[in-house]
C-alpha cells in the first residue's frame, strides 16, 4: 500500500488468486470503487471515456481461474447497463491458453467459454489480464487480449524467460485510438 500511495495515476485493483478479499478491502478502503461488502470485488468505474469493469476471478484456494454463474449474472447486467458504451475487461486469470506455458487457465472449461460468451458479445474490443508473468498479446472471443507480464523474473520454466528483464506495462485509453500499452523495464 505504502509503494503505490504515491502513484499519480488512476490505480485500480483486480484480486488476483493470492489475495483475500476482505484484506484487500480493508488495505485499500479509500478506493470507493471497489465495493464494501459481498462475496467478490467485482466493481465499474464509469469517469473516463471508457467504462472500466473488473471480474474477480479468484477463489480462495484456487489457483485456477473461476467464472461461475454468479460472476456471469453480474457480468452481463453491468454490461447491459450501457451496451453500446466501449468497456475495457480487466480479469486476473486469462480464460485462454497460452501456448504449452499456460494451458487450461480455468479449472472448469465451460466456465472460460460462459467468460468468451460474454465478452464476444461486449462492445469493447479489448481483454486485460495477468497470472501468467508473460507479456502476450492475441485476438480472443472477438477482442484483442493483452496478459500483462510480471515485475519479477519467471524461472518456473526452465531457462525459457530467466533472462528477461522484469517489465509492467502503461495502458493510454482514448476515444481516438482505443487501448494503447507500452512496455517498460522495471529497471530500464
Amino acid at each position: 500500500h505504502a509503494l503505490l500511495a504515491p502513484l499519480e495515476a488512476p490505480l485500480y485493483l483486480v484480486p488476483s488468486n493470492r489475495e483475500d478479499n476482505s484484506v484487500l478491502r480493508e488495505a485499500f478502503a479509500e478506493r470507493t470503487y471497489l465495493p464494501e461488502q459481498g462475496k467478490f470485488l467485482h466493481y465499474a468505474v464509469e469517469g473516463h471515456a471508457f467504462r472500466l469493469i473488473a471480474i474477480d476471478s479468484m477463489r480462495a484456494g484456487e489457483r485456477m481461474g473461476v467464472f461461475c454463474p454468479a460472476r456471469a449474472a453480474w457480468l452481463d447486467d453491468a454490461l447491459a447497463a450501457q451496451p453500446e458504451r466501449p468497456t475495457l475487461l480487466f480479469i486476473h486469470h486469462p480464460p485462454f491458453d497460452i501456448g504449452d506455458y499456460y494451458a487450461g487457465g480455468y479449472r472448469r472449461a465451460d466456465e472460460a467459454a460462459a467468460l468468451g460468451d460474454v465478452v464476444g458479445a461486449m462492445r469493447s474490443q479489448d481483454l486485460l489480464c495477468g497470472h501468467v508473468h508473460r507479456l502476450t498479446e492475441t485476438a480472443w472471443s472477438g477482442t484483442s487480449a493483452r496478459v500483462m507480464a510480471s515485475i519479477a523474473a519467471d524461472v518456473r520454466m526452465d531457462n525459457d524467460g530467466a533472462d528477461e528483464a522484469p517489465v509492467y506495462l502503461l495502458h493510454e485509453v482514448s476515444e481516438e485510438n482505443g487501448l494503447s500499452s507500452r512496455t517498460r523495464e522495471v529497471f530500464g
